[in-house]
């Protein structure tokens, strides 16, 4: 008689918590949702946040994500939201927390101190901006919750170093993984009226630039300009385009929720923030196949390769975009190399499924057992 086969067990998953601390759907909400839905089968995903409408779009593209809402964090004293925070952790059990942190402001940071007061949890701080905090008790609460976590990660090289040197952190202490997007199927392309379009996706606040942009295209009176996101800055904006003479060839569209259908009927795309760690919009265009003008700030430059996918021009620089705005509108063999090479460029280095990979790397190195229990089949 001959010795049964080795059987092989289901191993068990690795627990994921992660925790998003404000609401909103584009720039870090949407990232958090790629990666939770490009996360490997054997990863036990759960999505926390403050809003229902946020947790459950967050975990929208994997139907095995459980989502539980809680009070958001204020501040330290807000001691409720703290221990509902330390009751969830011991509740779920997650071998690894992972923290989404827009920006060092956020009560985010008050939350890694509470994980790392539970046994045996490993947690991740994911920092999606640069913005050092300026008060002393931000200061210090942030640089507390760093030291806390047991990874810190950035979206890109540049931009880990310099949350290093603003945060005063030691050299090489920050790991990178740069951003992701899923590519939206195509649609129908969208009528924007006569000329080259040249099109803008982006939040109307001041660190985007957008009126640098409006002064930029002021040069081409032939090219129509298309924005699409909402913010404050909208009636300014509209303001500076009608006394540009730009009134007519300047479209305004407002927030929507599905910005990136935009992308179609857009000839290049322009990104000229102020301050930016790397625009998603940068990555949805180069998945659109789509050429895209950007500022050198942040990360963005280890997205956008210079004169191979798009062009790079310093920030508040109104000549230097005019330029390439302008080199890429009159070229429209141009515009068809670069958006190609742009195309093979997110293939290669910004796809969900790398950004996925990356983290399950992550997140095996910080649970190493729970890691070798999934990779020790049972025999019987």
């Amino acid at each position: 008689m001959t010795d049964a086969a080795p059987r092989t067990e289901a191993p068990p998953p690795l627990r994921v918590l992660l925790v998003y601390e404000e609401f909103g759907r584009y720039g870090t909400p949407m990232l958090a949702r790629t990666l939770v839905g490009a996360l490997a089968d054997y990863v036990d995903v759960t999505v926390v946040a403050p809003g229902k409408e946020t947790a459950e779009w967050i975990a929208a593209d994997r139907p095995s994500a459980a989502t539980i809402v809680t009070p958001p964090v204020a501040g330290w004293r807000s001691l409720g939201a703290l221990r509902a925070y330390r009751r969830i952790i011991k509740q779920v059990r997650p071998h690894v927390v992972h923290l989404c942190f827009p920006t060092p402001r956020t009560g985010t940071r008050y939350v890694a101190l509470i994980a790392r007061s539970v046994r045996g949890v490993r947690c991740v701080g994911a920092q999606n901006s640069y913005d050092a905090p300026a008060r002393p008790w931000s200061r210090v609460s942030t640089w507390a919750a760093v030291a806390a976590l047991d990874a810190h990660v950035a979206v890109g090289d540049n931009v880990a170093r310099i949350i290093e040197d603003g945060y005063r952190l030691r050299p090489g202490s920050i790991r990178a993984i740069p951003c992701a997007v899923s590519p939206r199927p195509v649609v129908e392309p969208k009528s924007f009226g006569p000329g080259p379009i040249v099109g803008a996706v982006t939040r109307l606040s001041p660190e985007k630039g957008v009126d640098v942009a409006v002064r930029a295209l002021a040069t081409m009176p032939e090219t129509t300009f298309v924005v699409v996101g909402g913010g404050g800055d909208l009636a300014d904006l509209e303001q500076l385009a009608r006394e540009l003479g730009r009134g007519d060839r300047t479209i305004f569209f407002g927030y929507q929720t599905e910005p990136q259908d935009y992308f179609a009927g857009m000839d290049v795309i322009v990104q000229a923030s102020r301050r930016e760690a790397m625009g998603l919009t940068v990555l949805e265009a180069m998945a659109a196949g789509l050429p895209v003008v950007a500022t050198a700030v942040g990360s963005t430059g280890e997205a956008v390769d210079h004169g191979v996918t798009g062009l790079l021009v310093p920030p508040e620089d109104v000549g230097a975009l005019a330029d390439a705005l302008a080199r890429l509108v009159g070229d429209g063999e141009l515009r068809a190399r670069m958006g190609s090479a742009a195309r093979a460029r997110y293939e290669a280095h910004f796809t969900a499924a790398r950004y996925a990979r990356a983290y399950e790397a992550l997140y095996d190195e910080l649970a190493p057992a729970a890691a070798r229990r999934r990779r020790a089949p049972v025999t019987t």
